[in-house]
């Protein structure tokens, strides 16, 4: 019998035993000492504790290591309440590391009560939450709540636990502002969202507020492509629309991650609310659309939804002259782009009344074929700002006008192409024909000087 072998051989055999096998050694030398037990864990465990020296950590004193069999790791997830507490109750001031099945260190500085979630060890955790633990000593440097970290490793029953032992769910003062509902990224979370969302309610807080950065926890869901959590999320009142300081919003997020799926219901939800062009919360959506070539049921949604046709991104660019600037790259792609073109022009443009010669240059684009210079023809004059009719030479690039950057094209189009009924169009309303550019041509000879669409 073991029991009947000395103390210190029974600690070098703990040393090489594997996990199950030290379990199995310990329940039988439960009748030993509490000093025993204590010595084997620290043995068997391989733990080294050593000293802080940074002024901010001597407090927290000692730190216990797992060395590199890593047996902390191996053993805490099967450990029994029985054979296990009492060494634990006594190690509630010291800190912890975990380590990967590989021998990576994962987390540093953790409490026992972090040991534990980690482990998913719901017996040892509830009893440690019935003599105090929770939230005793935190999470180490990271500064992450017990609750926190349950969320984040997907630990539903942990969660449970640490609700009703009365977990704060509410950011700290000295915090970012993330509440619990920020760490749900498991598509499999929606259960543990679900208790966060009560939870929080129910301590008085909103469930949705933004951090200091904006951020709210629908963004997070866009940003993880989390479909079930966002779709509860916005079901529980989330706002589609929030803008995070930098303006962006789920939805753009969304986008720029490609997250179609995620895409999908914001778009759906945003239609419903039905805001006014160029509403708030609209600003880059279609940029992120060109930026990542997405489909074109993605465009026609947003346009549906009224992102802003006009809105301008960091570089004073708009999704109009994106595609400009995109044409060569998208030239193999002629199909998609003269289509994604045709539900851009499918927008109202709203920035100019009815009947304005502007509007109907919008309006002849939007019937017929359209080719590189309609666009450049067209993003020149929203750049401007002007009616077309009123743009001089000294407004444009090179002094080419609306009317040279139409007629380069003429030459190569019918007489019932769009280039050749913008030009009509323009002349009909006023537009200079003799009005020269920078290397002194008239628009009738634009093209002589060479194209520079390509």
């Amino acid at each position: 019998m073991l029991s009947n072998l000395p103390t210190e051989i029974i600690y070098q055999i703990s040393e090489f035993l594997g996990d199950n096998d030290l379990n199995s050694l310990l329940r039988t030398c439960f009748q030993f000492t509490d000093l025993l037990t204590s010595e084997l864990y620290g043995r068997g465990l391989n733990f080294e504790t050593i000293q802080h020296t940074g002024a901010k950590d001597q407090a927290r004193t000692p730190m216990l290591i797992a060395k590199p069999s890593q047996r902390l790791t191996q053993c805490a997830p099967s450990w029994k309440l029985g054979f296990i507490i009492n060494y634990l109750l006594g190690k509630d001031e010291a800190l912890f590391s975990w380590y990967n099945p590989n021998g990576t260190l994962v987390h540093g500085d953790l409490s026992l009560l972090a040991v534990i979630l980690l482990a998913r060890n719901a017996v040892i955790m509830e009893a440690l939450l019935s003599h105090g633990f929770h939230d005793r000593n935190g999470f180490g440097d990271s500064d992450m709540r017990p609750l926190i970290f349950a969320i984040s490793r997907n630990f539903e029953e942990g969660v449970q636990l640490l609700l009703d032992a009365g977990a704060d769910v509410l950011p700290a003062h000295h915090s970012d502002g993330w509440n619990a509902l920020f760490f749900v990224r498991d598509a499999t979370s929606v259960t543990i969202a679900q208790k966060g969302f009560q939870a929080i309610r129910d301590a008085h807080g909103d469930p949705f507020a933004p951090a200091y950065s904006g951020i709210t926890p629908l963004h997070i869901a866009a940003l993880c492509s989390n479909l079930p959590v966002a779709q509860l999320f916005i079901s529980l009142g989330a706002n589609v629309w929030a803008e995070m300081h930098n303006r962006d919003i789920p939805l753009s997020l969304a986008l720029s991650l490609g997250n179609l799926d995620i895409c999908e219901i914001l778009l759906r939800e945003m239609k419903s609310l039905n805001p006014r062009p160029g509403a708030k919360g609209g600003y880059f959506l279609l940029h992120c659309a060109v930026y990542r070539s997405l489909g074109l049921e993605i465009f026609q949604k947003l346009v549906d939804a009224q992102a802003d046709i006009f809105a301008r991104d960091e570089e004073q660019m708009t999704p109009l002259d994106l595609v400009e600037k995109k044409w060569v790259k998208w030239r193999p792609r002629g199909q998609y782009r003269s289509e994604v073109i045709k539900v851009m022009l499918s927008a109202d443009p709203y920035i100019w009344p009815a009947e304005h010669i502007n509007r109907q240059l919008w309006e002849l684009m939007r019937e017929g074929d359209i080719g590189h210079h309609e666009v450049k023809a067209m993003n020149l004059i929203v750049r401007t700002g002007k009616s077309a009719v009123d743009i001089e030479p000294n407004d444009c690039p090179r002094g080419n006008t609306p009317l040279h950057i139409l007629c380069e094209a003429a030459s190569s189009e019918g007489p019932e192409s769009t280039v050749h009924n913008m030009i009509v169009l323009l002349l009909d309303n006023g537009a200079k024909p003799n009005a020269l550019n920078q290397p002194g041509f008239p628009p009738s000879l634009s093209r002589s000087i060479g194209s520079e669409t390509e």
